[in-house]
């Protein structure tokens, strides 16, 4: 399927708030894997990349990783 001919759809997906975590359009979502859906993401909507890799993160290796650490105030003022 080509993106071109399915334009509306697409616009669509683009004009959402938050695309990455809506299926992509034309059955992309089943054919795909999620690099190659990261890697959409990043032509259509760079500004949506850094969202998209930290569900790559989630989906991959789990919320551990993207979970900015606690803020122990005793240890920033000492």
């Amino acid at each position: 399927m080509n993106i071109k001919d399915f334009e509306k759809m697409w616009k669509k997906w683009y004009d959402e708030e938050a695309p990455e975590a809506i299926p992509m359009p034309c059955g992309y979502s089943e054919k795909l894997n999620r690099f190659q859906m990261l890697c959409i993401c990043r032509i259509i909507r760079p500004d949506r990349v850094i969202n998209a890799v930290k569900n790559f993160i989630m989906d991959k290796m789990g919320s551990f990783y993207v979970q900015s650490p606690p803020i122990i105030y005793e240890k920033i003022y000492k």
